[in-house]
């Protein structure tokens, strides 16, 4: 019986037990096997495994090489797992690098693209500036047109007055050609009209010609004459202004309608320039968008990729730990038992003779009763 407080020493047999049901774990964890497989393999180790291999029968070697083409094939299955791990690594990163390259092209063309877009933008202010300039231009010359023709109008339709009053009142006058009963009454016409005309008229003059206009020009006199001279003088002089005006107006006119002509082209190769611009800016906009949109697409893949080398690297490291710990658990322990021999037998210890066991243990006895009834210190040679 084992004292109490001391462990119990755990003989080989029981080690190589329990190696032989953490290898059975091992094993069906690994190769993922069915209940009744593994309880086959419960079963079947220690009794196979678990013997000594000096001692193992025929069919006990069998079961061994069995469990260990099972082991192979399950190391297999692990290497073939590490090796499909590696190839989707390396997948990964043969796809990165081309991705990585399209990224730096895409910011290139985004870069190139803003800088477009930026000119353009500028070219498109530029010709709408241009334009508003242009029709600007347009209603200035127009403006100006309508001011000088006004006046040219107006100095035409003064001198039509004028030319009417010559012909139609002073001319018939001069030329005597008026009736008589008319006479009267069309020389007081003239003198009202002329007054309308201007205020300041010399009074003299129209009443001397009311008089010489009456008379005939037979039985006018040199005083009649002068004073319808000085009515010619007066009515040239109002209309040699108007008439000058209306040759300066007319070549002024021709300018202004140039100017309008010309205005009014600018204005439509300004809009013309303008829409030009405006579709260029159209199309720089889309193909500065069209570049931004890869790039995010092209950022988002090598995201992608990136994950993807990731889970690929955490595969590989996965994969290469499930073959080390199988290596650990199920391959080196496989190995200890596979080549494990009958342990040699432990010698046991010499015990002493009864009789001088008895001798000692009396000697002690005398020399304690000694020190204790005397107190007394024995010589040396005693004691020793």
């Amino acid at each position: 019986m084992v004292a109490k407080g001391t462990k119990r020493k755990v003989n080989d047999s029981e080690v190589a037990a329990e190696k032989c049901n953490e290898l059975a774990k091992a094993i069906s964890d690994a190769a993922n096997l069915s209940e009744d497989v593994i309880t086959m393999l419960v079963d079947v180790l220690p009794h196979s495994l678990g013997q000594p291999k000096d001692k193992r029968h025929r069919f006990q070697e069998e079961a061994v090489l069995a469990v260990d083409r099972v082991m192979q094939g399950i190391e297999a299955s692990l290497k073939k797992n590490i090796e499909e791990a590696r190839s989707k690594l390396i997948e990964a990163k043969r796809q990165a690098a081309p991705c990585e390259n399209t990224v730096v092209e895409a910011e290139a063309k985004v870069c190139e693209d803003t800088d477009r877009f930026n000119h353009e933008t500028k070219a498109l202010s530029k010709s709408a500036l241009e334009f508003r300039a242009a029709r600007n231009a347009v209603q200035e010359t127009q403006t100006l047109q309508e001011t000088g023709d006004q006046d040219y109008k107006d100095a035409t339709k003064k001198k039509n007055e004028l030319q009417a009053i010559i012909s139609e009142q002073i001319e018939p006058l001069k030329a005597g050609v008026v009736p008589e009963a008319d006479l009267e009454k069309r020389t007081k016409n003239l003198t009202t009209t002329l007054k309308t005309l201007d205020a300041d008229f010399d009074e003299a003059i129209m009443r001397v010609l009311e008089t010489s206009l009456a008379k005939q020009p037979s039985a006018r006199g040199g005083f009649d004459i002068m004073a319808v001279d000085q009515l010619d003088k007066y009515m040239g002089e109002r209309v040699a202004p108007l008439d000058a005006t209306l040759s300066a107006g007319e070549e002024g006119k021709q300018q202004r309608a140039n100017a309008v002509k010309l205005a009014h082209e600018s204005l439509e190769e300004a809009l013309k320039n303008q829409k030009l611009k405006a579709e260029s800016f159209e199309s720089i906009w889309n193909a500065k968008k069209t570049a931004e949109h890869n790039l995010k697409a092209s950022r988002q893949a090598l995201k992608d990729l990136a994950a993807s080398t990731k889970s690929a690297d955490k595969g590989v490291y996965a994969a290469e730990a499930v073959f080390e710990v199988f290596a650990d658990f199920a391959r080196k322990p496989f190995e200890e038992l596979k080549e494990r021999s009958t342990p040699e037998p432990i010698p046991e210890p010499v015990q002493a003779e009864p009789v001088e066991m008895e001798q000692t243990l009396a000697s002690d006895r005398v020399l304690e009763d000694a020190k204790l009834d005397t107190g007394v210190v024995l010589p040396e040679a005693i004691t020793a």
